[in-house]
């Protein structure tokens, strides 16, 4: 239900961007955040593991050495972020020669990137508040301040387009606001949940600082390795393309990034057991929690993808009007094809963090992401697919990764058979093929061309795909479980 309110908040709320400020001003809204992504690729080195650190300290009752980590995690994150600020605002400043900027926005983006910039120094200055709620596996209190975040940025562009002429560099600050409440949030969270863990200048330890570099420093490369995947779409479109066609690209990743914003907060609801199990070595748990948490994907996230698939071009037709449904809807199931295969396989990415062994994990992607990249820019200039090029190839690439690398691998490092975790492929798969075969047959007897038609559709094809995929799927003590999450979760 949480995930549900934050998606009718964005759902009303990119529309309204557009309609204000058109889909080039969007584009930069977007590109500004991804540029913030290619900077959180340093602070990730540190603070990707600070969590599984902490977690396996205090289940095996190392308190001090916990709060070390929290403590060391926290200075090193102010530590970065002050050799980091010089750069970042000569960046700003010479922003025009890095993009293509129309003349008359080139001011306002200046500021929204200057802002969206301060909100994530906000964010990265505060210590690991997070690790409360992964610690005490109550991650669906991320999820309220993650709604509590999203609304306060819904209000205050709301008020501020009301109340001025729209600007774009106003999400800016909307951003610094939303980022403010959510951090309120976890630090409320952190106190009621770990108040054990304190800030203290004493428990700052260079060692470590640097076993959490030496093993986060891998997931940094593994996020470049991720961007390189899609996190230049943007910069691709705006230089080899236009500064339209990346509006338009932005646009098109809206609803994926919804998608996956949805599996990663179901996926994240496992990862707190998945740890525990193999900080316990209860290694044939772990791959029960695995299979569970992987059909649980299947089964919930299977129906959003597969209705963006079945009903897409007439969803888009109502929701951006004044762009092509056709295309937005091409560009969308392209974003979210190796989602779609692959979302069965999904809890397998927390298994490289969990076991520490994300060198290999990192160096695959990163190479994969060259890949996808190279044959990007070969698509781009040796045929005439444009945008549809810069969507797809990095899915196809990804597609191709997982089944090589993530599947097989991530079974030996827990000591499992190489083959153990393909069923969840095949599953999903199948899940898919029932679930677009009903919806295409809804599609054929019923008139999708409203608002009310298309609820009416999605709804009717969300509960019978749900009791299919309950049917199908799940085991007993599965559909047992299945019920208390939705009733947790709800």
């Amino acid at each position: 239900m949480i995930f549900v309110v934050n998606l009718l908040i964005n759902f009303i709320l990119s529309p309204f961007i557009v309609q204000n400020l058109g889909a080039e001003a969007n584009g930069f809204v977007q590109l500004a955040n991804t540029f913030v992504s290619y900077v959180s690729i340093i602070t990730i080195a540190l603070n990707s593991m600070a969590s599984r650190f902490i977690t396996v300290s205090l289940v095996k009752g190392e308190k001090q050495r916990a709060n070390q980590f929290y403590s060391s995690t926290f200075f090193g994150n102010v530590i970065l972020l002050g050799v980091l600020i010089i750069p970042i605002a000569v960046m700003i400043y010479n922003l025009q020669h890095f993009v293509n900027i129309s003349p008359s926005l080139v001011g306002q983006v200046k500021y929204l990137f200057s802002l969206i910039f301060i909100s994530f120094f906000l964010s990265t200055a505060a210590p690991v508040w997070t690790v409360a709620t992964f610690v005490k596996n109550k991650i669906y209190l991320q999820s309220i301040g993650t709604m509590l975040s999203t609304l306060t940025r819904a209000i205050a562009i709301g008020l501020l387009f009301m109340a001025f002429k729209p600007k774009i560099w106003y999400l800016g600050i909307a951003a610094i606001l939303s980022t403010l409440i959510l951090q309120i949030w976890q630090f409320y969270c952190k106190t009621k949940e770990l108040n054990e863990l304190k800030v203290k200048i004493e428990d700052v330890k260079w060692e470590n600082i640097k076993e959490l570099l030496a093993s986060g420093i891998w997931n940094s490369v593994n996020q470049l390795g991720i961007l390189l995947f899609g996190g230049l779409d943007l910069i691709f479109s705006n230089l080899f393309i236009n500064a339209k066609a990346m509006g338009i690209v932005s646009i098109a990743q809206i609803v994926p990034n919804f998608l996956g914003s949805l599996q990663s907060t179901i996926t994240n609801i496992f990862t707190p057991n998945m740890t525990i199990f193999y900080a316990k070595g209860k290694i044939e748990a772990l791959k029960n929690e695995i299979f569970k948490a992987g059909k649980i994907n299947i089964a919930l996230l299977g129906i959003p993808f597969t209705i963006l698939v079945v009903f897409g071009q007439e969803f888009f037709h109502l929701w951006m009007p004044s762009q092509n449904s056709v295309l937005l809807q091409q560009l969308s199931v392209l974003y979210t094809l190796s989602f779609l295969l692959m979302v069965g396989i999904m809890p397998l990415w927390s298994i490289f963090v969990i076991v520490n062994k994300t060198r290999t994990n990192s160096d695959t992607v990163i190479i994969s992401g060259v890949i996808s990249a190279i044959l990007t820019l070969a698509a781009l200039k040796f045929t005439n697919l444009g945008v549809l090029a810069i969507c797809g190839v990095s899915s196809i690439v990804a597609i191709f990764r997982n089944i090589i690398f993530v599947v097989p691998y991530s079974a030996k490092y827990i000591g499992l058979k190489w083959t153990t975790f393909f069923p969840l492929i095949f599953l999903t798969i199948f899940n898919f093929v029932v679930e677009f075969t009903l919806g295409k047959v809804l599609l054929h007897f019923m008139t999708v061309d409203s608002w009310l038609s298309l609820a009416t559709a999605v709804i009717i094809f969300g509960l019978l795909s749900i009791v299919l995929s309950f049917v199908i799927l799940l085991n007993r003590k599965e559909k047992a479980y299945f019920f208390n999450f939705l009733k947790k979760n709800k």
